[in-house]
């Protein structure tokens, strides 16, 4: 039987205390079980109480050595040098998905395309907190990805990337000189 996961969920953080449990708590023992995930938390360097939410949360919590560089991309990376799974899907510590089970079946179905290597999301703002001003933007900054996307530029946003293992590996994931996550 293989027990390695099919998804690998990367949440890179750093002082991230007050959003880490709820975005965690989204992947329940039920949906890990059902969409054979494994949720890996790479730490940057937190002196918050980060790493003590992650820790009963997360499958693996990677913490930074003292004195290492440390940047989005390294996170990223790091976390991926530790996760199993074939699909990488890399999140940002305050990503709330609006329906777990959708998005995951979402991804199953196109990555099945062979010419599917990786996937992003809209974006938008947690409801609650989200004001005029922001839908404005956001539906302009997704509609910007998406035609960068459509004439095949391959852009996608911070928030969230998806990506078969081996495209990570092959292109040497990210690029840790870069404070910001470029591939």
């Amino acid at each position: 039987m293989n027990t390695s996961p099919r998804f690998s969920v990367i949440i890179p953080t750093l002082q991230e205390e007050g959003l880490i449990s709820a975005t965690l708590d989204q992947f329940t023992d039920q949906v890990r079980r059902r969409y054979c995930i494994e949720v890996v938390v790479s730490d940057g360097g937190s002196t918050d109480r980060t790493i003590a939410l992650a820790q009963p949360r997360a499958d693996v919590v990677i913490e930074r050595l003292p004195n290492a560089p440390e940047n989005i991309s390294i996170g990223r990376n790091h976390g991926a040098h530790s996760a199993r799974g074939e699909i990488l899907v890399f999140l940002n510590a305050d990503v709330r998905l609006d329906d777990v089970g959708k998005f995951f079946n979402y991804i199953l179905t196109t990555i099945q395309n062979n010419h599917v290597v990786a996937m992003t999301c809209n974006v938008m703002i947690y409801p609650p907190e989200e004001r005029s001003i922001d839908r404005i933007f956001h539906k302009l900054f997704n509609n910007y990805f998406y035609l960068l996307n459509v004439f095949g530029i391959g852009m996608g946003r911070g928030e969230c990337h998806i990506m078969r293992r081996e495209v990570f590996e092959r292109v040497g994931g990210y690029n840790e000189v870069l404070a910001a996550e470029c591939l």
